[in-house]
């Protein structure tokens, strides 16, 4: 093998002008000497690195601060075989949310019960089976393939990614990565380590996807569909346009498609939230005798649209002198299975007025069957 002799003949130190760290020394009396080629005459890291470097020209040597150590050792070199030495940048690793410790794949049950990081898993655990990847490898939010699949934009990570340990200034977030290109300074690093934030993320995430046209964000949600099987050729794209705008603001990941199961399944396929239907059709006393009536009322309606929908069933609870309250929420649970969701009329309008009446009959059959919820 072949070793690096340290000289060591001076009291001087091995200096290092670290852009991000400044002034770091290193005192070659501490130091052994590196072996730099085994006996194969195969080169070790730290002398195949700076070689390589050199012939290619680099001017920059930006990597993790776990390299600073190699530093010293890459430096002599440098300067024994006669190269300049390029400017030397040790970034700040990314820490787990929360925390000051190194990011790791090998603490996945760890993150599982951190708060920051819950939102991620319960997600994955919700729309991974749907898309037939609950057993691929990998796919956790440790890992970039994370992302992709649940449907981030390449713009968000990017974003993201971009802040970790960098700003810009005190008050810009959303960025390009023209602007980034543009803006990016060593002088703007930091040097403690630079905590991952889920929320963060889902904040860029919501700004990028509102930058998406319609018919990207439709082509992209049809392909998770089909994926989760619950697409045909069937669909029209007017349909699935007003679907999309629709959900709004609540489409945040191209994966959240897949929460809106309502608009995509058959009338006797919906499943309802069995603690919704439980509070706003069993437990009311007279609210699946209003479902019976307004299911009657519909049928002899001509509502088509959203405006349509909220005249007729305005009128309706005007006509049986009673609340809103007392029919809505019904309703809601009766067509979409759900306690929450897009506005109301809008889903009325686009499931159609015979698809709303079907919904209601098969909610008024459940509510007869003893208190069972599919």
């Amino acid at each position: 093998m072949i070793r690096f002799l340290v000289p060591r003949e001076t009291d001087e130190k091995i200096v290092i002008d670290d852009a991000v760290r400044g002034r770091v020394e290193f005192d070659p009396s501490q130091m052994p000497d590196p072996v730099i080629m085994r006996g194969d005459e195969t080169p070790l890291y730290n002398f195949a690195c700076v070689i390589d470097d050199a012939e290619m020209q680099i001017s920059h040597v930006i990597r993790a601060e776990e390299h600073l150590s190699n530093t010293p050792i890459q430096a002599m070199l440098y300067d024994a075989f006669g190269y300049d030495r390029p400017v030397f940048a040790h970034i700040p690793y990314v820490a787990a949310p929360g925390t000051k410790e190194k990011l790791s794949k090998r603490k996945l049950e760890k993150y599982r019960k951190s708060p920051q990081f819950k939102k991620l898993f319960e997600a994955a655990d919700f729309i991974f089976p749907l898309l037939g990847l609950e057993n691929k490898g990998g796919l956790d939010p440790v890992m970039v393939e994370y992302y992709e699949k649940i449907g981030y934009l390449p713009e968000a990570v990017l974003n993201a990614l971009s802040r970790l340990g960098w700003s810009l200034d005190d008050q810009t977030e959303n960025m390009s990565l023209d602007t980034i290109v543009e803006n990016f300074s060593l002088k703007r690093v930091v040097k403690s380590p630079a905590g991952f934030d889920p929320d963060k993320l889902l904040s860029f995430q919501a700004h990028w996807m509102g930058e998406v046209p319609l018919e990207q964000k439709r082509k992209t949600c049809l392909a998770y569909l089909e994926q989760a099987g619950l697409s045909d050729s069937k669909i029209e794209n007017e349909q699935l346009d007003l679907i999309i705008n629709a959900i709004g603001d609540r489409l945040v990941l191209f994966s959240d498609i897949l929460k809106f199961q309502e608009f995509f399944v058959e009338d006797d396929k919906l499943e309802y939230e069995q603690k919704a239907f439980k509070k706003r059709i069993l437990k009311p006393e007279n609210a699946v005798e209003l479902l019976g009536k307004l299911a009657e009322y519909l049928q002899n309606s001509s509502a088509q649209t959203p405006e349509g929908f909220d005249l007729v069933v305005h009128d309706f609870v005007e006509k049986q002198e009673i609340q809103i309250g007392q029919i809505i929420h019904a309703l809601r649970v009766a067509v979409t299975g759900k306690a929450a969701g897009v506005g109301m009329f809008d889903a009325m309008a686009i499931l159609g007025k015979e698809s709303c009446i079907a919904r209601i009959h098969r909610a008024i059959q459940q509510s007869k069957q003893t208190g069972t919820v599919n």
